[in-house]
């Protein structure tokens, strides 16, 4: 984060890996404020994907204000997943949600009461295609068992987390709202509490229709992808998360269409029913024990495209004895987030991951 960043988000950041950073110092009388720092995460579930070659993903993460005083104390810790075509900085004030700085949020929450501190961490999920939707995929990585094993087992070695999965929170935004959902989904007792806010999907795949996958079509390789049509990005990106195929070059997955003569579309026979699996309501029945006796939100403002997906997956939860609460809140798919991440989303999870137990000592590796 450069020294602009850091004058926006006002917070005191670091490395965690002995560089420093311009440190923003707090005003006299200002409340106690957190700490960033950026974290360089092994990923061992991302090794040998055809477009994805790092070993090592950029994470940043939020210690609360009594992080650094109380060497005893022990926290509670929430998953943030970003949206696609953006990173960890679209929590942090640099872009994003009409100014939102979840760090200033968390540090007024911790000031209103001290005993609800939780970390946060925040990962990096871009691909070269823009985002990797937190699926498992041969093209761009193994995303949900990077999110639930490498990055979780991480964070609970590096810092003094509780590490029972009832003080273990996960929730995101658009991409990172399904990823938390499939997350939780594919990895039950490992989140005691799950927020997907704005997510597609959950019940369509391809609300673009024909026209997304025209648009697809249009870009002829890797190296035009980024001067594209959003839509198109985000149709190979889903290509290569929902239909990949190693053997099918430039983009290495399969949209859920294909040319056929005369400049007609027909359904692709590999990519449509692949499409079709990715959409989570299908695997409700397999998987959705995990959801069952944890909080589970679907969140949607009223006026996002996005609502009805989100209603229709509320009742496809009801419908195998989840019971999820459905929150409409006034806004649209970005308008209005920013508040409703900070008077509802964060005091949620300061609220849940912090029941009473036994806060333990820190084991002796962590900082």
């Amino acid at each position: 984060m450069t020294s602009v960043s850091l004058l926006l988000s006002g917070l005191v950041l670091s490395s965690g890996v002995g560089s420093t950073y311009p440190v923003v110092l707090a005003q006299p009388g200002a409340p106690p404020m957190g700490r960033l720092e950026q974290a360089r995460v092994p990923a061992p579930s991302l090794l040998g994907a055809l477009l994805e070659s790092s070993a090592v993903r950029r994470t940043t993460v939020y210690l609360p204000p009594s992080y650094d005083e109380d060497e005893d104390r022990r926290y509670p810790v929430l998953y943030l997943l970003h949206a696609f075509g953006s990173g960890p900085e679209s929590w942090l004030g640099v872009s994003g949600f009409e100014g939102l700085n979840i760090a200033q949020a968390l540090d007024a929450l911790a000031d209103s009461d001290p005993t609800k501190e939780f970390i946060v961490v925040m990962p990096d999920a871009r691909t070269v295609l823009g985002g990797s939707w937190y699926t498992n995929s041969p093209v761009t990585g193994r995303w949900t068992d990077f999110i639930a094993r490498d990055l979780v087992s991480f964070v609970d070695r590096a810092y003094r987390t509780q590490s029972s999965a009832s003080a273990r929170g996960i929730a995101g935004h658009a991409m990172g709202g399904y990823g938390a959902l499939r997350v939780a989904l594919w990895y039950p007792n490992t989140f005691g509490a799950v927020v997907a806010l704005s997510s597609p999907n959950l019940v369509t795949t391809n609300p673009f229709g024909v026209a997304g996958v025209r648009a697809a079509l249009d870009v002829p390789d890797l190296s035009l992808l980024q001067l594209s049509d959003p839509v198109a990005r985000l149709m190979w990106s889903k290509a290569a998360a929902f239909a990949p195929d190693p053997a099918h070059p430039p983009f290495y997955g399969r949209l859920p269409w294909r040319e056929a003569e005369e400049g007609r579309l027909e359904h692709d026979p590999l990519g449509w029913p692949a499409w079709e699996a990715s959409a989570l309501a299908p695997h409700l029945a397999a998987h959705g024990d995990a959801l069952l006796d944890i909080p589970v939100r679907i969140e949607v403002g009223r006026r996002d495209p996005l609502r009805d997906e989100s209603e229709a997956f509320a009742e496809a939860l009801r419908a195998v004895g989840v019971r999820p609460r459905l929150e409409l809140f006034d806004g649209a798919h970005i308008r209005g987030v920013r508040r409703h991440i900070e008077d509802s989303v964060l005091p949620f999870f300061a609220r849940v991951l912090n029941e009473p137990g036994d806060p333990g000592l820190a084991p002796a590796a962590t900082r």
